[in-house]
């Protein structure tokens, strides 16, 4: 775990969608949290924006004010070793085997590696998201639950509300858990509802969906979290989360979530352990969503992976028995605990700290280049550009570069397009993509914005490039290298 650690913490920081929250949490540290405009795209003034992840934000703004932004991707390693650690835990409970606790870990990060780099309100969410499977595992062969395990339930889901919208997962994982277990007390019952609702079992999972519920309300956004929960639109949480945006089976991503949900099927047809409606119905909700959204493969992961372990476990017989203390001999005296053991893991997890950046305000040193800190791919090119020849007009560049340019341009730097692309009127998003692709009327389409400077990247907007070369004499290069081209309006 250490050196999947130290690995975590040398993960370049993405520029895709980080900045965007970035900037959001500044604009709320200064206008306060009800404030309705997105930050980044003065295009989308015109639609209502709803803030669904302050404490996110605020917290990202708040880390990338020192080091260069480099505590953002701190918080990305450190987010993503506690869901690491809770997911090795639960697979060390199913199995007791350390090749089960790797396996679960390595399949979790192939499945989410989209995810590595990225500092957004998502790292949060996970985090909360595994951690309330945790809290149930921990509690899942108990009928009747404490009053603390409902109040530890409903304070994750009250903090997790308040810094994700993803909390509405949490919610239907636990729905699907409460409709799991009557279906299966009814199976049991032969049918009889009144049996069923008298279980002690069925009533407490059916308590803790009503309080996950029930803690959604406890945000600025109250009761209008639902309704942007069964909206649809600009502004309803689905396209928050990217849409409609199907998963395709011939990507990688896409390979992915077919293997594990074959190997899943396959796993329930030869297992002997009981196979409860619960499970079948969280991981088929779950897929069902992830089929018409691939970037909800973050949340189906852990979900389907500790089924998978537990029937593997099952089949195979992995799981152990734990082991008793061997007995001793009259007159014989118990062997005393070696805190030899102690020292070497506080030893391991001092060399991981020392050795990663995050120990630098502690230990001191040289922090890391700028260059390091980022992904190759980041446009500094562009922010640099912008920083030399800052202008206060409109700013086409791909979106996911809008991100970055948001942020490392200079103040007052607006941006066409960022990652919250469904925020724009249908019509911008429209006249986006005639941009992007440099279709006939790219020209007109920019004159009518006031476009005063547009961004290729030449990797990927092959048409607009081609587009640039026949540009009219209103338009000239500015810029120009392997990787990025620079039209600029000229003076009229």
């Amino acid at each position: 775990m250490v050196s999947a650690f130290l690995c975590f913490s040398y993960i370049p920081l993405s520029y895709h969608s980080t900045w965007v929250h970035v900037a959001q949490g500044q604009a709320l540290l200064e206008h306060g949290l009800f404030y309705s405009l997105d930050a980044t795209q003065p295009l989308a003034s015109s639609v209502p924006y709803y803030e669904t992840s302050w404490l996110s934000n605020l917290t990202l703004y708040g880390l990338s004010l020192t080091y260069q932004g480099e505590p953002l991707s701190w918080a990305v390693s450190i987010c993503l070793m506690l869901t690491c650690l809770m997911l090795a835990r639960m697979a060390w409970n199913l199995s007791k085997r350390y090749t089960v606790v790797v396996f679960s870990v390595a399949a979790f990060l192939g499945l989410v590696w989209f995810q590595l780099g990225i500092a957004s309100p998502a790292m949060f969410g996970i985090l909360f998201f595994v951690g309330l499977i945790w809290l149930l595992q921990s509690f899942a062969k108990q009928d009747n639950l404490t009053i603390w395990q409902y109040v530890a339930v409903l304070s994750l889901m009250i903090v997790w509300v308040n810094f994700d919208a993803s909390v509405i997962f949490g919610v239907l994982y636990l729905i699907s858990l409460a409709l799991g277990e009557i279906i299966d007390s009814l199976v049991e019952t032969r049918g009889s509802f009144n049996k069923t609702f008298n279980r002690k079992s069925v009533r407490s999972r059916v308590w803790l969906a009503e309080l996950a519920v029930l803690a959604t309300l406890c945000s600025p956004l109250g009761l209008s979290f639902w309704h942007l929960a069964v909206s649809s639109g600009n502004t309803s949480l689905w396209a928050s989360f990217g849409g409609y945006r199907p998963v395709l089976l011939g990507s990688i991503l896409g390979g992915s979530f077919a293997i594990s949900l074959a190997t899943y099927a396959t796993l329930i047809r030869l297992s002997s352990a009981k196979i409860s409606a619960t499970e079948i119905i969280s991981v088929l909700v779950f897929a069902v969503l992830l089929v018409f959204n691939q970037a909800l493969i973050l949340w189906f992961a852990p979900v389907v992976l500790l089924p998978i372990i537990g029937h593997w476990v099952a089949i195979l017989g992995v799981g152990t028995p734990e082991e008793k203390a061997p007995e001793l001999k009259p007159g014989e005296e118990p062997q005393p605990l070696r805190f030899a053991y102690t020292l070497v893991c506080a030893l391991l997890l001092w060399i991981g700290f020392a050795l990663s950046p995050i120990s630098i305000p502690v230990l001191g040193g040289k922090p890391r280049e700028f260059t390091k800190i980022y992904a190759p791919s980041t446009p500094h090119v562009a922010a640099n550009y912008l920083q030399a020849n800052p202008t206060y007009q409109l700013v086409f560049a791909p979106a996911d570069w809008s991100d970055w340019l948001s942020f490392a341009g200079p103040q007052g730097t607006q941006m066409f397009a960022t990652s919250r692309f469904h925020l724009l009127p249908k019509q911008a998003q429209f006249d986006y993509d005639i941009l992007s692709r440099g279709a006939r009327r790219w020209e007109e389409v920019a004159d009518r914005y006031g476009i005063q400077t547009i961004m290729i990247d030449k990797s990927r907007q092959r048409g607009m490039l081609a587009s640039a070369k026949d540009a009219s004499d209103n338009w000239s290069v500015a810029l120009e290298d392997d990787s990025i081209l620079v039209l600029k309006r000229r003076a009229s």
